[in-house]
Order: C-alpha cells, then structure tokens, then sequence
C-alpha cells in the first residue's frame, strides 16, 4: 500500500544488507537510501507493509559524523552505489559485518574468516552497460527505469569515461534509435557494443579508431576478441563473455585460490562454471589434469583458445550446464566452483558429496547463497578458511573464496 505519513526526528540505527538505512517507527522497520548510521531526519513514509515501510528523507536534522561528502553528484538518484556517504574504511567494516551476519543466519559462527582484500575505491571498473532513450544516455534510477542523464561514472577508468562523453554527444547530434550500449576496456583497447537501431556506416566513422565495435552482436568493426593480462597469463575475451571488472581484485582472489594448492598433491580438478577458463588455467600448472564445464558457448569458444595461447596441455572444457555433465565424474580430487547469484543446485550439491573430493573451493558472488550451500556441505566438509575480497566498491556486494575440506 502507498501512503504519504511524514515522521521527524528519527536517528538511523543501522544499515541493513543493501546499504539501506533503518530506523523504527512504532517498533516497526523502516528503511531508506542515502542514510549513514547515526543520522538524525524527518521521513516521509511512502509505503507501508505488515512487517516493515519503506521511506524517503524530508529533512536533515542532525548529519553523522560518519558521513562523509559524497563526490558524485548523480548518487542521490542512481542506481549503481549504496555507500557513498561513508568512507571506504567504513564501507570495509560494513561488509564483513554483513558477512558474518549472514553466515550466522545459517548457524555459521565459527569460521575462521580473514581480513578483507581491498584496494582502489574509485576507477577500477573496466565494464559499464548504460541505457539509451532518445537524446539521453545513462544508468537506471533507483527502483525505475527512468534514466539518469550522466557524463561520467565515478567507478570506472577515465578511458570508459571518455567514450561516455564521446557517446552522448554521438547520440544528441545524429539520427538513431539506440537503446542500450556496453563499453569494456582493456589496456586501453576500447570495446563497444550498441543495441538498437542507427547507421551502421555513421557509427563506424564516428567510432573508427576503436578495438572492436558491435551492433546487434553482429561485429562491424576492428578486431573480434580482445587479449587480456592477467596473472602472467593472457586470456582471450569475447565481447559478451562475462570476466572479471575489477582486475586488481581478481588477481588477488585467484592467487588465493592457487596458493592454496601450489604445496597439495592434488592430481584431478574439476572447475564448475568455469566462465572463459581463467581458474582452470592458473591452476594447471600445480595439478595433474583439470576439466572445466561452462555453459555459454562463446565462453568455452575463448576457454578453449586461451589453454592454446598460454601453450596448456592438461586441461579440458566442456560446453554444457554443470548439472548435466556432473554426474559423469567419479575420481576428483578437487572440485572448484565459481557460480551464479543462485548459487548451486541441489544435483550439483549432492554430485559433490557422492563424488566426495578432498578439497572443495567455493568462489562466490553472493554471501546468501554462500551460506546456504555451505550449510548444506557443512556435514560433510569443514570450512577450514573464508577470505571476502572488495571486487565492488561503494556497493553492498562482496565476492569470497571458500576453502574447504572432507571431514
């Protein structure tokens, strides 16, 4: 129900798991965007449900000293940061604490979890999808699809923010019926890939001196893949293949995973949802043999080149969905999985405990389902370490790698 019920002086007690403020109005939860515990307002409440309302900030009435001044001017309305009004040291806490909370929804409590790895909080996003419409360029505003007009994105490199400026004076000067673009950039090597209608011809010769440029998936200009460096090896990217945005951070994610097994004996992997290849490939050089199983096609396409360009000979990939191919393996010694948002299906989950490997690594995207594996493998494999890395900074998100063990 939409209501319109103005509260004052109410102080922002804590922020819930999507960097939302919450306070309380007669007991019941109300949460916000743009608070920072400690914060003293008056409140519009504009929806009310049984067991909590949602609200808008009417009036400061007192700032926290927690607060600190958000550099972007577009956050009040965009839809891509939660914790700009803290510092990053704060913002650090915030996630480890959201972490251990939602472990010990599971009943978690004692797991040995390390310090966060972090690094830049600004500037390190090499992807960024924006929505076009009509003469406007920008991100969604929060919980709509209207656009935020921007010129610029604090959270990626100054390359991206150059082809963002160049784009929108494309888009207000020509003729054209845009809806979406992708921008990626690698060492400075520029990939856009546009949705919708408009001259190809027009946008070849304003965009020319880009890597590669697509309309419709359909390449129109410059090369078809890019090369990318990481972790002394290169890897071939696709245009639409998902890999990593925050390339220092994943660095030091996957040499936590290949620290792990650089001193085990370990003969036969199995990487699930092994995206381009890039675990598989690092770990080849410490095992026997590593089979990968990823289910997009252009994926395996670029996993299978990669094992060639880095001259690997000991690794396999198939195209296929995990939960079809995983009840073909008997002998493992160590699986890794790498999933989705949703985390791992129950065929997957009960596929681990029969083939039973020594070692399990869990690479994971979100602390939810996390948990809710883990507590499923919690019988049978002890969690013997929990590293959160800061892949996205001012947002709530906090990538992990879980290392396991066979009881």
């Amino acid at each position: 129900m939409s209501i319109k019920v103005s509260t004052n002086n109410l102080e922002i007690e804590k922020l819930d798991h999507f960097g939302r403020g919450i306070t309380r109005v007669n007991n019941v939860p109300v949460f916000f965007f743009f608070c920072v515990v400690g914060d003293i307002i008056d409140i519009d409440i504009v929806k009310s449900k049984k067991n909590y309302m949602e609200g808008v900030i009417k009036k400061f009435i007192k700032k926290s000293s927690k607060r600190v001044n958000n550099p972007c001017i577009y956050n009040d309305r965009c839809g891509g940061c939660n914790l700009l009004n803290i510092s990053h040291e704060e913002a650090l806490i915030f996630k480890e604490n959201r972490l251990k909370e939602i472990l010990s929804k599971f009943k978690l409590d004692n797991i040995k979890i390390n310090n966060i790895e972090y690094s830049n909080n600004f500037n390190y996003r090499n992807k960024i999808t924006l929505h076009i419409n009509n003469k406007k360029i920008g991100l969604y505003e929060k919980r709509t699809n209207d656009i935020v007009e921007i010129n610029k994105c604090l959270l990626v490199s100054d390359d991206i923010n150059t082809y963002i400026d160049k784009i929108s004076k494309f888009i207000k000067n020509n003729n054209h019926n845009l809806k979406e673009v992708m921008i990626r950039s690698f060492n400075k090597n520029i990939v856009l890939s546009f949705k919708g209608k408009v001259d190809k011809e027009l946008l070849k010769s304003y965009f020319s001196e880009v890597h590669s440029m697509y309309l419709n998936n359909e390449l129109i200009s410059g090369e078809k893949d890019l090369i990318v460096d990481l972790c002394n090896y290169k890897f071939r990217v696709s245009h639409n293949s998902f890999f990593q945005v925050n390339l220092e951070i994943a660095e030091k994610m996957f040499n936590k995973v290949t620290s792990y097994i650089k001193e085990k004996n370990i003969k036969n992997v199995l990487d699930l949802y092994c995206g381009v290849g890039v675990i598989g490939i690092l770990m080849s050089k410490y095992v026997k043999e590593v089979t990968g199983i990823e289910v997009v096609e252009d994926a395996i396409k670029n996993a299978n080149y990669n094992k060639e360009l880095n001259d690997i000979h000991n690794i396999n990939f198939i195209c296929g969905k995990t939960e079809e191919y995983i009840d073909r393996f008997i002998s493992i010694d160590l699986i890794v999985v790498d999933p989705p948002r949703s985390g791992l299906d129950k065929k997957a989950i009960d596929n681990i405990l029969r083939i039973k490997p020594k070692e399990l690594i869990y690479v994971s995207c979100d602390n939810m389902t996390l948990g809710r594996d883990i507590r499923l493998l919690n019988d049978n494999y002890h969690i013997k370490e929990l590293t959160p890395f800061d892949m996205f900074p001012n947002t709530y998100h906090v990538e992990c790698v879980c290392i396991l063990e066979r009881r």
